[in-house]
């Protein structure tokens, strides 16, 4: 894949399947969650909102492993009730929390969400397919829905993993206080229309490397453990 290719691919797998064994075990946890965050509407049981939740503490070590089977676990009962009562109108709940069921997950290298996870809420044989498939379902039924949620999610694994062809490097030396702490709130928050003004501080410090500046100013998807603020805050 050329860096052309990476920029304007519009196939989750592939992009993924570039990333390869590269990818931390946080990332992918994080891009999960950003998925669960994206279908977060349709998520009406607490529980399921519960998984993600707690797949984002437990990404930045801040979540016992105990408090993730448990977070999961909660996840999976809410999917086998909704496949068993009134399957049609829990449709769209149960892929969503499938979402958060990987994100909380013990294997996150495996991006299929498993045959228990992935079974077909109308009854269908189980299926294995990727944890993206299922947040894209939970949002939408149409063909063109579909691929506009396949769309968002290719945008949103470069947000998480960015330029692969392009490495940029900063020091959060002391004189850059001021931008490391607001990366953090944007980080702690989730507040992301804040990334312009980061850029802006950036500036003002000296900074001036192009492809932080234009992630931080562009339209997004932007979802916690976006590359630029991973950047600014040292984290991998």
């Amino acid at each position: 894949m050329t860096e052309a290719e990476w920029l304007a691919c519009g196939a989750p797998m592939k992009l993924l399947e570039h990333v390869g064994g590269t990818a931390l075990d946080r990332k992918r946890r994080l891009l999960g969650c950003g998925l669960g965050r994206h279908v977060w509407p349709v998520l009406r049981d607490a529980r399921s909102r519960t998984a993600i939740e707690v797949a984002e503490r437990f990404a930045d070590g801040a979540a016992t492993d105990d408090e993730r089977e448990a977070a999961e676990a909660d996840a999976q009962a809410v999917m086998k009730k909704a496949r068993k009562y009134n399957r049609n109108r829990n449709r769209y709940e149960c892929f969503g929390t499938a979402v958060g069921a990987w994100a909380a997950g013990t294997e996150v290298r495996h991006w299929g969400v498993g045959d228990d996870a992935a079974a077909d809420p109308a009854g269908g044989p189980a299926r294995d397919t990727p944890v993206w498939e299922d947040a894209a379902e939970a949002m939408y039924s149409d063909g063109a829905g579909w691929h506009g949620e396949l769309g968002w999610f290719c945008d949103v694994i470069r947000c998480v993993f960015g330029n692969q062809y392009r490495h940029a490097t900063f020091n959060p030396r002391s004189s850059r206080k001021k931008a490391v702490a607001f990366a953090q709130a944007i980080y702690d928050e989730r507040a992301f229309d804040r990334l312009p003004a980061l850029a802006d501080i950036l500036q003002e410090m000296g900074y001036e490397d192009p492809a932080v500046l234009a992630h931080c100013r562009s339209a997004g998807p932007h979802v916690r453990g976006c590359w630029v603020v991973d950047l600014v805050l040292g984290k991998s």
